[in-house]
């Protein structure tokens, strides 16, 4: 006979008497609480999915009406203001003013850099929550950087700008 075995079969040290045997209880189907089957389960969940899925293509034949609605009452104004841009003197000068403007480097560099600037101040402001410092220093550093993007797009235009200028040459 194993250990496991004579344990279970003696009980106790010291107690003659051998343990009583569990009670055994009978499973009967309760009618308070409600018995469900696995077939029940899979019938409820096929409803709730095909409903589901007509509900989702309602709405999808809503939002496409709506887009398609939207789509018609918009061409127009939008047909009317490329009428206008493409046709109006004044917007013909501003684009010949671009143009000569853009061939200026100057101008070119000063664009790149007020991009640089506007992402390094994104960078920044993203970053705010890790440049948690009790020094100071730290965020003047920081918006040092922001500021002397700003300097030196200032200074390369009134230096080099006239220099380069298309409309005076």
């Amino acid at each position: 006979m194993s250990y496991a075995e004579a344990a279970a079969s003696s009980g106790p040290v010291g107690i003659k008497e051998p343990i009583p045997a569990p009670v055994e209880v009978e499973n009967t189907p309760s009618k308070a609480i409600p018995s469900v089957t696995e077939e029940d389960i899979k019938k409820e969940a096929k409803e709730l999915k095909d409903r589901a899925v007509k509900e989702a293509k309602n709405i999808d034949a809503k939002v496409r009406k709506e887009v398609k609605h939207i789509e018609r009452d918009t061409a127009s104004v939008f047909q009317s203001v490329k009428n206008y841009t493409a046709n109006s003197p004044e917007n013909k000068k501003y684009l010949n003013r671009v143009q000569t403007e853009l061939q200026n480097p100057v101008v070119i560099t000063q664009l790149v850099v007020a991009v640089l600037g506007a992402a390094a101040s994104c960078a920044i402001y993203h970053e705010r929550g890790r440049i948690l410092s009790d020094h100071k220093i730290v965020l003047a550093y920081h918006h040092g950087i922001v500021g002397g993007l700003l300097a030196l797009d200032v200074l390369l235009f009134n230096t080099f700008y006239p220099k380069y200028d298309k409309k005076r040459l």
